[in-house]
């Protein structure tokens, strides 16, 4: 997950600064009346604007376009496949007019398009991360270890077994400051259990012979000694555990609809940006490239 962090805020990193160096070129091209920039320096702002461009649609949207072919090799359209077509036309297209010298350019597009959706991708990815690190609390809340009691109630002594080979009705020994290894039902002592992590109550709760404790809860204060009823897959945590993995393995209904329709979508999108082009060609052929990409840019 750290690698992942690393990588998508390289590409966000090079994304925003050829995005600011770009729309510093394209800010006087812009701004300037007609005739009062010479040909030579809107020439050699357009090739300095294409080397910006370069890394940020070879690099920064590299995602895009294995997204784009992983769809098409698997004979879906996914939402990818608009995006990669609207930065490859649209830089395309830029690349053939600084070539000729003529027409409009659209790389501080490209690369604010590119830098918007990494942007986008990449509070999704931290939202996942999130969730993710959640599910690893929740493993490492349950000790791997647990003090059974043998010879309980004529002594304390105990041995240091695995807590995955407690069997119910089982007495261990849970010291201040351990977690609890099973649920079960406190037999001797009285103190107070930090059960945050299940409840969210930042508040130690009291707990006393006959009372219920939860497995991964903090023993806070003195020696409990508690009975084992539920164990291993049967407690509360392993319960959470399942749905959070049941949740993040399954699709709700609505996502699911959504991700039948999406090539269907994807397909209408793109044939709508191809006959728009083809009409503006017809009417005005300089804006038709501009609409086109304006229509597969607006779905992403």
């Amino acid at each position: 997950r750290r690698d992942q962090r690393r990588d998508a805020l390289w590409r966000l990193f090079v994304a925003a600064f050829g995005m600011m160096q770009v729309m510093m070129y394209a800010i006087p091209a812009y701004l300037a009346p007609a005739g009062d920039m010479s040909f030579d320096a809107s020439q050699l702002m357009r090739w300095a604007s294409f080397v910006l461009t370069v890394p940020v649609v070879a690099y920064s949207a590299a995602p895009f376009f294995t997204g784009a072919w992983r769809s098409l090799a698997g004979g879906t359209l996914g939402m990818d496949v608009p995006v990669a077509l609207g930065i490859a036309v649209a830089f395309g297209a830029s690349l053939a007019a600084t070539l000729a010298g003529s027409g409009d350019v659209y790389y501080d597009s490209v690369t604010m398009f590119v830098f918007l959706l990494l942007a986008g991708r990449h509070l999704e990815m931290l939202a996942r991360q999130r969730a993710a690190r959640s599910l690893d609390h929740l493993e490492r809340a349950v000790p791997e270890f647990a003090n059974r009691l043998s010879d309980f109630p004529r002594t304390l002594a105990s041995q240091r077994v695995a807590a995955a080979s407690l069997r119910r009705g089982d007495l261990v020994l849970v010291k201040p400051g351990e977690p609890l290894p099973a649920d079960g039902v406190v037999v001797q002592g009285s103190g107070e259990v930090n059960e945050a992590l299940l409840t969210g109550e930042s508040h130690p709760v009291a707990k006393a012979a006959g009372d219920r404790v939860i497995g991964g809860s903090i023993n806070v204060s003195d020696v409990l000694v508690v009975r084992a009823e539920k164990v291993g897959p049967d407690t509360v945590l392993s319960s959470i555990r399942r749905l959070v993995e049941r949740a993040a393995a399954e699709k709700p209904r609505f996502l699911a609809l959504a991700d039948r329709a999406a090539p269907l979508f994807v397909l209408v999108v793109i044939a709508l940006a191809f006959v728009a082009g083809y009409i503006w060609l017809q009417v005005e052929p300089s804006r038709a490239l501009p609409v086109a990409v304006a229509v597969l840019v607006a779905t992403c």
